[in-house]
């Protein structure tokens, strides 16, 4: 628990400062997690070096291209999902399951940092409203599943979710949601309440989908680069899924 406290200081240090600049800093930020997250998902498929390096130079390209040059991110996706296919036809290894994960985890990833460009385009008072409901939903869930836990969440994915521990996320996501949105955001009422109501939610399920990857491929954490807190991936897990919500609210309220 102490390492997992130490690093997620460090972690606040360093996002948070481009956080509140923006600009060059922002982008290289998003830089950094774009290639590390798509080193650690290209690296789920395969051990070997000749496949990974080539893919994730590939796909790291795509995601920034869709990220950065919004208006191509169609032509970009497209001609990724020709090259994936082509690699099923021409090279055994590149299974249909394998180019099908790749793709999707691509257009998460891509989807996420679109979102969060959205997002932050608000303010900073705007992301931060995201970022407390979904890493304290996080933080507390996992409190509450260690005082409170007796019953399992989901053990078929992740064997230590309670759903005590769940409940308490919820609760402390909501109550961070409406406090921050309201006093300190420039959204509407209804958007924040609705907001604060459903974010914590989807973001445990983006906790639980990213889980059932790892699951999938018998692997604990998408990396060890973060100690006590396992990879990039691993981080922003629910904060994924979180933007994504926040998104689609924002254009239907």
């Amino acid at each position: 628990m102490k390492q997992r406290v130490i690093t997620a200081i460090v972690l606040i240090l360093i996002v948070v400062p481009p956080l509140l600049v923006g600009g060059w800093l922002l982008n290289l930020l998003m830089g950094v997690v774009l290639l590390l997250g798509t080193y650690e998902y290209t690296k789920c498929i395969s051990s070997d070096t000749k496949d990974i390096y080539p893919l994730c130079a590939l796909l790291t390209v795509a995601t920034a291209g869709s990220v950065f040059f919004r208006q191509y991110d169609f032509q970009i996706s497209a001609a990724l999902l020709v090259i994936l296919f082509t690699l099923n036809v021409w090279v055994e290894r590149y299974d249909l399951g394998k180019i099908g994960f790749l793709f999707l985890m691509y257009r998460l990833l891509t989807t996420g940092l679109e979102c969060f460009v959205t997002v932050r385009s608000y303010g900073f008072a705007e992301i931060l409203f995201v970022l407390l409901m979904t890493y304290l939903t996080d933080s507390f869930a996992l409190i509450g599943g260690m005082k409170f836990g007796k019953h399992k969440l989901n053990e078929r994915i992740s064997p230590k979710k309670t759903i005590e521990g769940s409940i308490c996320g919820y609760l402390c996501g909501v109550i961070s949601g409406l406090v921050c949105g309201l006093f300190f955001t420039g959204f509407s009422k209804p958007l924040v309440i609705v907001a604060a109501l459903t974010v914590p939610i989807v973001s445990q399920i983006g906790d639980l989908a990213f889980s059932s990857v790892k699951r999938y491929y018998g692997i604990k954490d998408f990396s060890n680069l973060l100690p006590g807190h396992g990879g990039v991936l691993d981080r922003i897990d629910s904060l994924v899924f979180a933007l994504v919500m926040l998104n689609i609210l924002l254009g239907v309220l």
